[in-house]
């Protein structure tokens, strides 16, 4: 990448690496839409599904299958297929 500066070299080699990486991207603007902060959830939403899978955990008995968070997997898995799903269409 030839620059003026090392500021601009940077600026440049990151942009060709997210070409190599997403070539079928046509404009920043996709580019900031699934990376952006939108894409991703707060630190206090991560914490508090954190929480509620700790608390799940609690309430499991010592010789049986924990059902709650076998379901909790369950729900997520199924949320992650549907968000595959509409990818792919």
């Amino acid at each position: 990448v030839v620059c003026k500066n090392k500021r601009d070299g940077k600026h440049r080699a990151s942009q060709a690496i997210l070409q190599k990486l997403h070539p079928h991207i046509n404009s920043w603007g996709s580019l900031l839409r699934m990376y952006g902060k939108g894409s991703c959830k707060t630190m206090k939403e991560k914490k508090e599904e954190e929480q509620r899978i700790t608390e799940l955990q609690s309430q499991a008995c010592v010789n049986k299958p924990n059902m709650s968070i076998l379901n909790k997997l369950k729900e997520e898995m199924l949320k992650y297929r549907e968000k595959v799903k509409s990818k792919n269409q």
